[in-house]
């Protein structure tokens, strides 16, 4: 049977990326397979055009979602819920447009499967609309995955408020970690009352998808999936590693970057990088520099500023200049 996967990523390259890169692996891998992958256009990224257009695999096309209502400022613990809302009726137009091509053209692809990032959860309800089995790529690790479950299990069946634990420093077993877990490294959109709630409905709809696709691999993370195969979750799927080393980023175009890579010892080298939407403020970036000068090693980072709070709540981030005799 020729089968069709509809791919939902969301709009930022972090995340884009690896689920084409999923994409492509798949297709590869079953020459009966065909997938679309939506493209919401709602600020969307120039790298991600850029990548799109240069995109030469087969069997792989792109499909542009543009709502007829345009961007408007809104809180960060809303935009999941307005970026579903807006986009919600073109995925369910388009998707019933695919299956009924599908039922009425002999020998074409069928659709099968959704698979949509972990931000894009509440369109699991259409797909169970359409009788379609969903999927969730998720785009962090399998411990932090454990953890989400465990902080909305530890909500929901002991009724503990978690944003009390804000300034508290209390030590957890959490099952997906082999060390105590502080409190204090809790994340801070789990510690606030307006993101809280948007954070754990997410995680709720996790337990309602058919299984959670991670892009990390056994040998990495096999306590963590091993501490999850049991409970009440969806089958956890490690697909990982996933690395676009296709397309040369701009750390490899940057050859004094990979000419200092280069002449270090193999193993050598710490790396810090956070995401796309990981920033810190000038005080926490001192204290990493401290960490990192009393460690002794070397190391290379990806550190971002914050937005500016002047301009829209879902602003870019900028990268940092290495500040100057941090201490």
């Amino acid at each position: 049977m020729k089968a069709e996967l509809v791919f939902m990523p969301m709009p930022c390259k972090g995340h884009f990326v690896s689920m084409v890169q999923l994409a492509k692996i798949l297709v590869n891998l079953y020459p009966n397979l065909s997938i679309t992958v939506f493209i919401m256009k709602l600020n969307l990224d120039a790298k991600i055009a850029a990548y799109v257009d240069s995109f030469t695999a087969t069997r792989i096309k792109f499909m542009h979602l543009s709502p007829l209502e345009t961007h408007k400022d809104v809180a960060p613990a809303d935009f999941i819920t307005y970026l579903v809302l807006i986009h919600g009726p073109l995925v369910k137009e388009v998707t019933a447009n695919i299956v009924k091509y599908s039922s009425s053209v002999i020998d074409s692809h069928r659709l099968t499967v959704f698979i949509l990032n972990v931000f894009l959860t509440p369109l699991i309800d259409l797909g169970n609309e359409l009788g379609v089995p969903s999927y969730v790529f998720y785009v962090s690790g399998v411990a932090f995955l454990g953890f989400q479950f465990y902080a909305l299990a530890f909500q929901d069946e002991q009724n503990v408020n978690i944003v009390e634990l804000k300034d508290s420093d209390t030590d957890f077993t959490i099952p997906s970690y082999l060390n105590l877990v502080s409190s204090k490294i809790f994340p801070t959109v789990m510690l606030k009352p307006k993101s809280l709630p948007m954070v754990n409905n997410l995680v709720r709809r996790l337990r309602k998808d058919k299984g959670i696709l991670i892009n990390t691999f056994w040998e990495l993370e096999s306590h963590a999936v091993s501490s999850l195969f049991y409970g009440s979750v969806p089958p956890i799927y490690p697909v990982g590693s996933i690395l676009d080393l296709d397309n040369e980023s701009e750390v490899h175009q940057s050859s004094d970057i990979m000419k200092w890579l280069d002449e270090q010892p193999i193993s050598s080298v710490v790396f810090l990088y956070f995401g796309s939407g990981g920033s810190f403020n000038g005080d926490q970036v001192k204290e990493i520099i401290c960490a990192l000068e009393q460690s002794g090693h070397r190391f290379l980072w990806s550190l971002r500023q914050p937005p500016d709070p002047t301009k829209s709540s879902m602003a870019s981030l900028t990268d940092y200049v290495v500040p100057q005799n941090p201490a």
